[in-house]
């Protein structure tokens, strides 16, 4: 029987292949972890080695800091089309009644909102909670308009700042037919004609008098947003010359039209709406208190006490521009008159012209009322002159007399230099605007 200690040869092979698999296992990770260690110096160190730079920890940064951002709503755009109604649009865009009546309140002074003019243009910017916060209506390049909420949820509004100038254009043509026909083949509007004929009419007879071959000129101011016409256009100069009589129509820095002499071609204006005056019961103030909100607000015009259904009359010639019914300033009337003249007839009981008439002064045009958000029966007039609101009561108003003898020498130098551009110019040539206007 062999000894217990000694093995065959199997038996040490064995072992000693087991002893040898065990110190592998034992030793693997320290040799691995050379291996690593020198291929990754191996690779690093063929490479060219970049500046030591600290990499902020942008995840952690964004923790300790969060980015500010605006959850304020985007601004939504409506351009106006025809038969669009304040009311409509703010139903499609969520923005309640409330809202709409606080509106129209700020809006009472300014009458933008009552008539929508097709291609103009609202933006409304809301808070994040949905509220309206300005409503911006762009009427043309050169008016923008801003109502804007208060903390206490009342709207205001303010016209944007907008640099504008005026350019004049000649336009030039001879008469074929009738006058309307002749000034449109020139490049002039029907509204340009249609005034052109309201502005010489106490001169000549446009039917009757002119024949083939007479000559005119008119240069017309033509307002723009830097480069960017704002539609707006006006008369300035008119000389129709008919055999050897020349008639003439300058527009001066009053707003009203004279002849080269100096004598007013604009007809005279009534200082009072009615055939008898009535008591003021709130004078023209642009920082009147308002009797029923008793908030600061514009009073553009003046209030008569008139008692419901009183004759109104229109204060001068002109044609109707604008009727409406308004929620705050009721029934009101617009004309429009020669010059730079423009009144406004509020919270009338009824209406008794259409939009385009032509009216001429002391023609009645409505019966007064209380209609609109009122105190009482009353009549509010404005008159504005060059596009401002002015005090009827004091404003300077033509009278059918001629230029003052201390602004004569200004009004020949006009008129020799609008003459000169009449004469040497072609047709539809650009020039500087030579009508001046005081401030309203």
């Amino acid at each position: 029987m062999p000894h217990p200690l000694l093995l065959s040869r199997a038996h040490w092979t064995g072992l000693l292949l087991a002893t040898s698999l065990l110190l592998l296992a034992l030793l693997w990770p320290v040799f691995s972890g050379q291996n690593q260690t020198t291929e990754s110096a191996a690779s690093t160190s063929a490479l060219p080695q970049p500046l030591q730079t600290t990499t902020p920890d942008i995840e952690a940064l964004s923790i300790a800091t969060p980015a500010v951002i605006d959850t304020s709503p985007t601004p939504q755009q409506h351009t106006i089309a025809s038969g669009d109604t304040l009311q409509a649009i703010f139903q499609r865009y969520e923005i309640g009644a409330s809202t709409l009546s606080a509106i129209m309140q700020a809006d009472e002074d300014i009458l933008a909102l009552d008539v929508l003019h097709p291609d103009s243009h609202l933006i409304m910017e809301k808070t994040p909670r949905g509220e309206l916060q300005r409503l911006t209506l762009e009427l043309d390049p050169g008016r923008i308009l801003h109502y804007e909420r208060s903390s206490e949820g009342h709207f205001s509004y303010a016209w944007a700042p907008v640099e504008l100038d005026w350019q004049a254009r000649l336009f030039r043509g001879e008469i074929s037919g009738s006058f309307y026909q002749s000034a449109l083949r020139a490049g002039l509007s029907d509204q340009d004609a249609m005034n052109i004929a309201e502005i010489l009419q106490q001169q000549l007879n446009f039917r009757r008098d002119l024949q083939a071959g007479d000559q005119f000129a008119v240069i017309r101011g033509e307002e723009r947003n830097q480069d960017t016409p704002t539609g707006r256009t006006r008369l300035e100069a008119i000389r129709l010359q008919r055999g050897n009589r020349e008639y003439t129509a300058f527009l001066f820095s009053d707003g009203s039209f004279y002849d080269a002499e100096g004598n007013s071609l604009t007809p005279a204006f009534l200082r009072l709406p009615s055939k008898q005056p009535y008591r003021i019961s709130s004078a023209f103030n642009l920082a009147r208190r308002h009797p029923i909100t008793r908030r600061v607000a514009p009073h553009n015009g003046v209030d008569f006490a008139m008692p419901v259904g009183t004759p109104v009359l229109t204060t001068g010639d002109g044609i109707v521009s604008r009727t409406g019914n308004h929620p705050y300033a009721g029934k009101y009337v617009e004309i429009e008159h020669q010059g730079a003249f423009k009144t406004r007839y509020l919270h009338l009981h009824r209406i008794e012209v259409r939009r385009g008439q032509q009216v001429e002064r002391g023609q009645r045009i409505a019966q007064s009322g209380n209609t609109g958000r009122t105190s009482g029966p009353h009549l509010h007039y404005e008159l504005h002159i060059n596009g401002r609101p002015v005090d009827p009561m004091t404003a300077d108003i033509p009278e059918a007399t001629s230029i003052p003898d201390e602004q004569l020498g200004q009004f020949r130098d006009q008129v020799e230099t609008t003459l000169a551009v009449m004469t040497k110019h072609a047709n539809e040539t650009l020039v500087a605007s030579l009508f001046a206007p005081t401030e309203g």
